[in-house]
């Protein structure tokens, strides 16, 4: 990947403890760019600044909120970059550079920051400045056609909205297979077990506690059966209630709990299990996919009408409706299919090769950037 030929300073805004919005603030500073940003929370990033407003620590509730918010604006008023680029549209650092008129202003949308309805986010005025800030945007990044008609029917013009899936460094997310046997022998795995991994977040939005009855059914069939589950942003009181859940329907120990690791070793977890769940609800575009089919494992989705144009039902992924009827099957054809599970994942990275290579994403926002201020494009 050829260095841009006049770097841009570009401030990013997003949590950056997230692997999400650090990784893709590394891949424009990779291209050349000045990179630094503007974080809810801290969190120390090779080669890029971290400002966090302060007000964090301010009780109660409210006068946080208030002096988060202030500092927020303050923050962004100081800016300077040639461009903001914000993650997340409802948040509190879009909304500044919004209302604060910052130019270019860039947005990548997420998912659950636009699925006002599906996902239950923000109240009526967190709603109408999420509007605003896209519609003031001069660039809305997104991740799948649909995405793309909700910005759309919130007034931003289609030229402004462009596709792209960000994904991952394909190159650096690999399974190391020593690790992988440490994981799998620590967790108890026969070489028969069938190993479930719920990757995403651990709060009941993830569905983890339809994962489990779908686990009760399966192991009636093969008893070595296991479901690992990351604990990443774990709900109060979530362990207790899916363990006891489990142990109701017979399982209990067929439960793993994981605890919270940085990006890079999650590539051993998706190289220690079998199949990856992640059926939410409501999603913009989980990298779970991504992830999976780097690693070469095939993944149960729902929401085939949300990819519609983007990934196709049976070949880059298996997807199912959220009934512990439908997971159960949409499981036991896949653990009694290692045909499928091949072809599915062996698709799968076909078209993460083709779409969600992170550095090849980054170039395609970097040009963009060019244009908006300006300058010249970098090859991708």
């Amino acid at each position: 990947m050829e260095a841009v030929t006049r770097p841009l300073s570009i401030c990013v805004t997003g949590a950056a403890d997230s692997p999400h919005e650090s990784e893709r603030a590394q891949a424009l500073r990779r291209l050349g760019h000045r990179v630094r940003m503007v974080s809810p929370t801290p969190a120390t990033l090779d080669g890029i600044p971290v400002t966090v407003p302060w007000g964090a620590q301010l009780r109660p509730a409210p006068v946080r909120r208030l002096g988060v918010m202030l500092a927020t604006l303050w923050t962004i008023w100081r800016e300077r970059a040639d461009v903001v680029h914000c993650h997340y549209a409802a948040e509190y650092a879009t909304w500044a550079a919004a209302v604060l008129g910052k130019s270019p202003l860039v947005i990548t949308v997420m998912g659950g920051d636009v699925l006002f309805d599906e996902q239950g986010t923000q109240g009526a005025v967190g709603r109408a400045l999420t509007r605003f800030a896209l519609r003031r945007a001069d660039l809305v990044t997104v991740k799948s056609p649909r995405l793309a008609q909700v910005v759309a029917d919130m007034g931003v013009a289609r030229d402004r909205i462009m596709e792209v899936l960000w994904g991952i460094d394909l190159q650096a997310f690999r399974a190391d297979s020593q690790k992988v046997e440490v994981l799998r022998n620590g967790w108890g795995a026969a070489d028969d077990a069938v190993v479930f991994f719920s990757p995403r977040p651990f709060k009941p939005f993830y569905n983890q506690p339809l994962m489990v009855e779908a686990l009760a059914r399966v192991r009636a069939q093969f008893p070595n059966t296991l479901l690992a589950m990351t604990t990443y942003g774990e709900a109060d009181g979530y362990r207790d209630q899916l363990q006891a859940q489990a142990q109701a329907l017979g399982c209990g120990d067929a439960l793993r709990f994981v605890e919270p690791c940085a990006h890079a070793d999650m590539a051993h977890l998706y190289g220690a299990s079998d199949i990856v769940l992640s059926i939410p609800p409501s999603d913009g575009f989980p990298q779970t996919l991504v992830e999976a089919a780097a690693i070469g494992k095939p993944c149960i989705m729902t929401g085939a009408e949300r990819f519609t144009g983007l990934i196709a039902a049976g070949e880059q992924a298996i997807f199912t409706d959220m009934t512990v009827d439908a997971v159960t099957a949409r499981c036991f054809e896949l653990a009694t299919d290692a045909a499928l599970r091949q072809r599915v994942a062996a698709s799968a990275l076909a078209f993460s090769r083709a779409r969600a290579d992170l550095m090849v994403e980054a170039a395609r926002v970097s040009n963009r950037m060019q244009d908006l201020v300006g300058g010249t494009p970098c090859a991708a």
